[in-house]
C-alpha cells in the first residue's frame, strides 16, 4: 500500500510517563510504551514548528478501521462514519493537556468549519476511568473506549503513546495531517480550513499539506 508521509513530533512529559506507568503495567498483557524516542516523518509539516530535525516515520494513507464501544455499550466502527471527514482525538483522563483540550473540541463541533465533520474521541484509557470522567464532564462529541486497542490502533499509525494525538481525515478517511500535542484554536482552524477546501474539491491533499506546513511555520 502506498504510504503518506507525515510528520509528528513526540510530546513526553514526566507527568504522563508516571501516569501511563500505573495503567498500562497494571495490565498483565499491555504493552510496554515506549515514549522518549522522538517521532517524526521525513516531511517538515509538523516538525520544523516544533524544532526537531526530520525523521523516518511514516503514517498510513488512511485510518484504520476500529470496533470499540462508546459509554452506553454500542459498538462503532468506522463504517459508522462512511462518507464524513473526522477529526479523530486520542486522549485519556490522566492527560492534562487532553483534558484542556475538550472545551475546544466542543466549540470546533458546534461551530461546524467543516461540512459534515464529525469529531470522535478515542479513549486509550480503562473503561471504569472513562466513565467515571465523562459522567461528571461536559462532551458533546462521540467518545469510544478504546483501551488497548486504541493502543493498538496508535500503533498502527506509526505513532508512541504521547497524547493528546489528533488526526484529521477527509470524506474517505485518508489522513491529511496528525497532530500531537494539545491542539490549539490557531492550528485547528487552519488544518480544518483546508480539510474544507479538500473536501471543495479546490485544493489537493498534497497542496493542503503545504498550506498547513506554511501557516503553522508562521
Amino acid at each position: 500500500m502506498k504510504k503518506a508521509v507525515l510528520i509528528i513530533p513526540a510530546v513526553a512529559v514526566a507527568a504522563v510517563a508516571g501516569a501511563l506507568a500505573q495503567r498500562w503495567l497494571a495490565s498483565e498483557q499491555a504493552p510496554e510504551p515506549a515514549l522518549e524516542a522522538p517521532l517524526v516523518a521525513d516531511s517538515p509539516l509538523v516538525a520544523g514548528v516544533m524544532g526537531l530535525a526530520p525523521g523516518t516515520t511514516v503514517v498510513p494513507d488512511a485510518l484504520p478501521d476500529f470496533e470499540m464501544p462508546e459509554p452506553d455499550g454500542t459498538v462503532r466502527t468506522l463504517g459508522d462514519w462512511k462518507g464524513r471527514p473526522l477529526m479523530v482525538n486520542y486522549w485519556a483522563t490522566w492527560c492534562g493537556p487532553c483534558r484542556e483540550e475538550i472545551p475546544l473540541l466542543n466549540k470546533l463541533r458546534a461551530e461546524g468549519h467543516t461540512p459534515k465533520l464529525e469529531i470522535l474521541g478515542i479513549a486509550v484509557d480503562h473503561e471504569e476511568a472513562v466513565m467515571e470522567y465523562v459522567g461528571e464532564t461536559p462532551i458533546d462529541y462521540p467518545i469510544l473506549i478504546g483501551d488497548e486497542q486504541a493502543y493498538n490502533q496508535l500503533t498502527a499509525l506509526g505513532m508512541q503513546l504521547a497524547l493528546p494525538i489528533t488526526v484529521f481525515t477527509d470524506r474517505e478517511h485518508r489522513i491529511l495531517m496528525v497532530k500531537t500535542g494539545e491542539l490549539h484554536r490557531e492550528e485547528a482552524e487552519l488544518i480544518l480550513g483546508q480539510l474544507a477546501d479538500v473536501e471543495a474539491g479546490t485544493t489537493s491533499m498534497e497542496d493542503a499539506r503545504r498550506q498547513i506546513d506554511a501557516g503553522l511555520k508562521q
